[in-house]
């Protein structure tokens, strides 16, 4: 409805498309299966496809730790990165993976990689971090923590959407919230303006 041309990578680590790909996102957290979106983000501005000046990346849940990965890599193609529901502590997502031993013992050492919460000293893209205050997947303390320790050297915003859930079901007042936010955070903080609606 704003015009923004959307780019939905099968990265490293995606399901669905046969068991190779998805193995091969194994402890590649941040990095393969990023340089994955990265490549993508490329392949849009050499396509003509986006201003090399005016992208972004947004993901929500594990997309959210894509996200907030993309803030402290250096030399990435983003403007600013907008960062839902995410993970950003793999240490502690490690310890914490599952209820099931089974689980924690061989599906938690997939979870590895370049961990976002280690690095926030090299943040260098604005973020927006949101939440819903119902959110037991992924603990609201991954996004504010994440946010204070990015906070004094780039912009950056934490937001607690009241009442929301990690997944569906979301009423039209978590819709409402989410995209406000966004909106608000690229026309301001990534410095994409208001869109221009061409007229009929």
């Amino acid at each position: 409805a704003r015009g923004y041309a959307v780019l939905r990578p099968q990265y490293r680590g995606s399901d669905g498309l046969g068991r190779k790909l998805w193995m091969a996102g194994d402890a590649e957290w941040g990095q393969k299966m990023q340089d994955d979106k990265d490549d993508g983000a490329y392949w849009l501005i050499e396509e003509g496809i986006a201003d090399k000046d005016k992208i972004a990346i947004f993901g929500y849940s594990y997309g959210g730790f894509a996200a907030a990965a993309a803030v402290v890599r250096p030399d990435g193609p983003y403007q600013c990165a907008i960062s839902g529901a995410p993970v950003t502590d793999l240490a502690r997502l490690g310890n914490n993976w599952s209820q099931n031993r089974l689980q924690r013992r061989f599906q938690g050492v997939t979870v590895k990689g370049m961990d976002p919460m280690e690095n926030t000293e090299k943040a260098d893209i604005p973020v927006l971090l949101f939440v819903g205050s119902r959110d037991v997947r992924t603990p609201s303390w991954h996004a504010e923590n994440f946010y204070k320790g990015v906070k004094d050297k780039v912009p950056a915003q934490y937001e607690l959407i009241p009442d929301m859930p990690h997944s569906l079901p979301w009423y039209p007042r978590h819709f409402e919230s989410m995209f406000s936010l966004m909106n608000g955070f690229f026309e301001n903080e990534c410095g994409f303006g208001k869109p221009t609606v061409a007229s009929r």
